[in-house]
């Protein structure tokens, strides 16, 4: 299981291609798997060149969302760079409009979608104070994916010139128990 690269335009960088695993016990889980929180990260970099970086992250099908976290390691030159997060049905669904230059993430910050102390008021449609997350049509109804689905990052540039932008995003699930098996047999 590794990060699905979607580009528009200029490739981005791709970093922890290989998920990173936690083994968390589960009391009870079928066949005495223990299941793993699987952790896929993409790096946002800034060029001078490109208008728009998009990374995506596939969510298997009978996957769990638990977690998108958002961060900076340099701020963005260009004061144009937003980053929205999404998915097929709602492309700003968990974050919208965050400006990546020094205004929404300064560096040290995080957006994290799964505790609303954490949003910065950028959150999207997806995440409510109701404990909502995730859409309510399609493959990850309330973060449930009963298909699979994909978890986009795109960061908008409108006058690119900078190249010292770095952003990354997280996204963490719980894999179908078939992935289990596949992940405890490659690790035994």
């Amino acid at each position: 299981m590794s990060a699905r690269l979607i580009t528009a335009g200029h490739p981005i960088q791709l970093e922890n291609t290989l998920p990173a695993r936690l083994n968390i016990a589960s009391p009870g889980s079928e066949y005495g798997i223990q299941s793993p929180v699987v952790a896929q990260t993409v790096l946002f970099t800034e060029d001078a060149t490109s208008t728009t970086h998009t990374g995506s992250v596939v969510i298997p099908a009978g996957s769990i969302l638990l977690d998108i976290i958002v961060q900076s390691t340099v701020l963005w030159t260009d004061s144009s760079a937003t980053l929205k997060v999404g998915d097929s049905v709602d492309d700003d669904g968990w974050f919208t409009g965050v400006e990546l230059d020094a205004t929404d993430l300064l560096v040290g910050e995080k957006l994290q979608a799964s505790s609303d102390n954490f949003w910065g008021g950028k959150n999207g449609v997806y995440l409510t104070t109701a404990g909502r997350f995730g859409t309510t049509t399609g493959a990850g109804i309330g973060g449930t994916y009963t298909s699979a689905g994909i978890v986009t990052g795109v960061v908008s540039v409108t006058t690119p010139s900078g190249t010292a932008g770095r952003t990354y995003m997280t996204v963490l699930y719980a894999p179908t128990l078939e992935d289990r098996c596949l992940i405890k047999a490659a690790t035994a």
